[in-house]
């Protein structure tokens, strides 16, 4: 199935408005996005008019809205990996400790440190301590 031809329309929304991407297609039902980037997006079939395309936008323009609030909402500040800082690992609360270096790398009291442990290239090497193809760290013995 190929994408059709696109038009960007407009709708007002009871003081707000809605601009979205219209893409004209072989599918069934009306089909409403709302994208990580804020745009919204819907998709009809050729023979619904674009007049009901716009109503069926404004009757779903509470959801609309409340998604797109959702996205713009202040976002809580990049994490800082501080040295005494609490940190979850392995189901456990665990202390950091932070060391600066030429690698990215920690270790983490009482738990198992990020390499060292069974892997690829077995201890001490690169990826060691990491599930193949995953790059998460498992505990010893599995």
């Amino acid at each position: 199935m190929t994408a059709g031809r696109q038009t960007v329309r407009t709708v007002d929304c009871g003081g707000r408005t809605v601009t979205y991407t219209l893409t004209r297609k072989r599918v069934k039902n009306l089909n409403l996005r709302v994208r990580p980037d804020g745009s919204v997006a819907v998709s009809a079939a050729q023979r619904v008019p674009a007049g009901c395309v716009d109503d069926f936008v404004r009757a779903k323009s509470p959801l609309i809205f409340r998604a797109l609030d959702r996205m713009t909402a202040e976002k809580p500040p990049p994490r800082r990996y501080l040295t005494g800082e609490a940190v979850w690992y392995l189901g456990r609360p665990r202390r950091l400790e932070v060391e600066r270096g030429r690698k990215a790398q920690g270790t983490v009291e009482g738990g198992y440190p990020p390499s060292g442990g069974p892997g690829p290239g077995g201890p001490g090497q690169p990826g060691a301590g990491l599930w193949p193809g995953l790059g998460r760290a498992v505990p010893p013995g599995i």
